[in-house]
């Protein structure tokens, strides 16, 4: 069962607690949040680096929290890309079609082993590398646990970890035509 995400209510106790040399704007705050993929860790690595700049004028304050939780943000992202393109073929066809299926997923349906093929010819890898077996799509789903991109209920539905996983995917195109 997916947990819901944290809301305004978390960001309203967040600007009323965060102690930050001027307020913070409850809404500016929650679009921000939302943006970053509800991450209140990235929230309070900003409010910390603020608290700790000596030299930050009150009115700056606003700005360079924005500006902070934009680039932890692009950073979270430009990592988890490269954990992404990092993938062996099967495991990044197994990840996109997980991805584009969603709570439709069968991992070993015949139709699903066949969107694995079509992902991974169109990442690139030549028609005689684009089998898949159940050994493999196994292995896969085991390899995309570990590295915490994709989980699975004790009773085996598989899910994608987070919905920022899903956004960068289709950002980036990895999901068209699955």
């Amino acid at each position: 069962m997916p947990f819901p995400t944290l809301g305004r209510d978390y960001i309203q106790w967040f600007c009323a607690e965060v102690e930050l040399p001027v307020a913070l704007v409850p809404d500016e705050v929650f679009a921000l949040f939302e943006a970053c993929g509800h991450r209140p860790e990235l929230l309070g690595a900003a409010a910390d680096e603020i608290r700790f700049d000596m030299t930050l004028a009150p009115e700056e304050v606003p700005s360079r929290f924005e500006a902070l939780v934009k680039a932890q943000a692009a950073e979270f992202a430009g990592n988890l890309r490269k954990v992404i393109h990092s993938l062996t073929p099967i495991q990044g066809a197994v990840l996109r079609v997980l991805a584009a299926k969603g709570d439709d997923y069968a991992p070993f349906e015949a139709q699903t082993q066949a969107l694995y093929g079509r992902a991974m010819e169109s990442a690139g890898a030549a028609a005689a590398d684009a089998k898949t077996d159940i050994s493999g799509i196994q292995q896969a789903l085991l390899a995309l646990q570990d590295k915490k991109l994709v989980w699975k209920a004790s009773r085996g539905v598989y899910a994608v970890d987070e919905q920022v996983i899903v956004d960068l995917l289709r950002q980036d195109g990895l999901l068209d035509g699955l």
